[in-house]
């Protein structure tokens, strides 16, 4: 069956069925992202889902510091399931680190249940329904066929007397540039009522029924 693919913003989530994506997802530390040149996430193992199989732990990375290439990799400590072990090592053992930078790296990894959206103040609603016109972002045909998903937040800067959106970025990224372009494209032009707001925070998640979201922190 094709993935079914659907944007969620925070506190509304734009799907009449809730499915396992909304509720598993893979968290990676983001300061060993950053330090690859490329960096398949790992996936979420199916049986391991259909289980509630969750758990954490830490790769660790060895690097030929002459190409960057992984050498070794290995989980200590264990997420305490050896399927989740072995997605985690599968992914990790593809990375690929700029030569001479490093020659180790500990990746730490959990396989868990939350939702992954940050906690949102209940003043949000309100802030959200002073907008006047706020179009969603729409998923990119690129990113659905490559079946990319992602957690994100997004920060506007909205000018007081107009209620228009003067700048908006990612306080976190999704992972992936097209999503973080797809969510600012549309997010750029909020119109908000004048004098109601000038900052809003807007946590959003790129979903497809099926496939497990990675988010970097």
């Amino acid at each position: 069956m094709k993935p079914t693919a659907f944007v969620a913003l925070g506190i509304t989530i734009i799907s009449a069925v809730p499915s396992a994506a909304t509720a598993q997802l893979v968290i990676v530390s983001s300061k060993s992202r950053a330090m690859a040149i490329y960096a398949p996430p790992p996936q979420y193992p199916r049986a391991a889902r259909m289980a509630n199989v969750t758990g954490g732990g830490v790769a660790i990375l060895d690097i030929d510091p002459h190409t960057g290439l992984v050498k070794a990799a290995r989980m200590n400590p264990s997420t305490g399931d050896k399927d989740l072990d072995h997605a985690a090592l599968v992914a990790f053992r593809q990375w690929r680190f700029k030569p001479g930078e490093t020659s180790r790296v500990n990746v730490p990894i959990r396989f868990t249940k939350d939702s992954g959206l940050p906690s949102m103040p209940r003043s949000s609603t309100k802030l959200l329904q002073k907008a006047l016109y706020a179009p969603l972002p729409i998923y990119p045909a690129e990113a659905r066929s490559k079946h990319l998903t992602g957690i994100g937040i997004v920060f506007l800067e909205v000018d007081l007397k107009t209620g228009s959106v003067t700048a908006a970025r990612m306080l976190q990224s999704t992972g992936y540039q097209v999503l973080d372009e797809a969510a600012l494209d549309a997010f750029r032009q909020w119109r908000f009522k004048a004098g109601t707001v000038v900052d809003v925070r807007i946590p959003i998640r790129f979903l497809m029924h099926g496939i497990v979201p990675v988010v970097y922190e």
